[in-house]
């Protein structure tokens, strides 16, 4: 993104970013949180790249206008080391810190 380091910005923009970056690099992503299931703490981003046969979750998160960096919740924690566990590919992003090893886990 320009403007590197970025002023702050508001995790859905973040989120919009890393899906134009997972699409120009072959990934599809899915941002669904269904009300009719118990989804709290899933991870903001499910990616899948159909030609690598790579699938990845990722949790979001944006250094605040103060300047504190989240660290996700227990329940979100709970959820990231659940997939963990049962082999998927997962982790957390932060922006801005994470945008450079973001663009290259997409290329991988």
């Amino acid at each position: 993104p320009n403007g590197w380091p970025a002023q702050y910005q508001t995790e859905a923009a973040f989120q919009k970013q890393v899906e134009e970056a997972a699409h120009v690099f072959g990934w599809m992503a899915s941002h669904s949180h269904l009300p009719f299931f118990d989804t709290a703490g899933w991870p903001d981003l499910a990616l899948v790249h159909p030609v690598k046969k790579l699938f990845m979750v990722r949790e979001l998160k944006v250094v605040t206008k103060a300047g504190r960096v989240p660290s996700p919740s227990p329940v979100q924690w709970r959820w990231l080391n659940a997939l963990n566990a049962a082999g998927v590919n997962v982790g957390v992003w932060t922006w801005p810190m994470d945008w450079e090893r973001l663009v290259e886990e997409l290329q991988a």
